[in-house]
């Protein structure tokens, strides 16, 4: 074989090999995106802001940021249209079991806080704090 055509038969096969990859790898629905080692805990309606201690779980499609999972549809939603959503204000999450250390303006990572759980609660949606005028983005405080 010549040179030439023993690197068009390695191209061939590097690229056959790239598109078996490909194949295997998940495809995300709306409002999704694949994550390398996602949360074993995803948001959901039910509870928008998981704790969890668990590994993650690789190469995973979940929710983009300020999306959850629909416990019927299984689809990504926002939190308003969850069913029996309650009424929470723009870019807030209702939670059963809310944090007591809400992130603000002032406090936008809260390092020390307590395991309390407010019940019954809008708060901000992951990726907004609370600011003087409701739930913001931290560049907008």
């Amino acid at each position: 074989m010549h040179f030439q055509e023993t690197r068009i038969i390695c191209f061939a096969i590097l690229l056959v090999i790239v598109m078996a990859q490909k194949r295997n790898e998940p495809q995300c629905a709306r409002n999704e995106e694949l994550k390398e080692c996602g949360s074993a805990c995803e948001p959901t309606c039910k509870d928008p802001v998981p704790f969890c201690r668990f590994p993650c779980i690789n190469n995973v499609c979940q929710c983009v940021l300020g999306f959850v999972r629909h416990p019927t549809t299984g689809n990504c939603v926002r939190q308003n249209q969850c069913p029996d959503a309650k009424n929470c204000g723009v870019n807030e999450t209702f939670s059963e079991c809310g944090t007591a250390c809400e992130p603000s303006c002032s406090n936008p990572e809260p390092r020390m806080c307590t395991r309390q759980c407010i019940v019954d609660v809008c708060q901000c949606s992951p990726g907004f704090v609370r600011g003087t005028k409701g739930c913001v983005r931290k560049d907008h405080c």
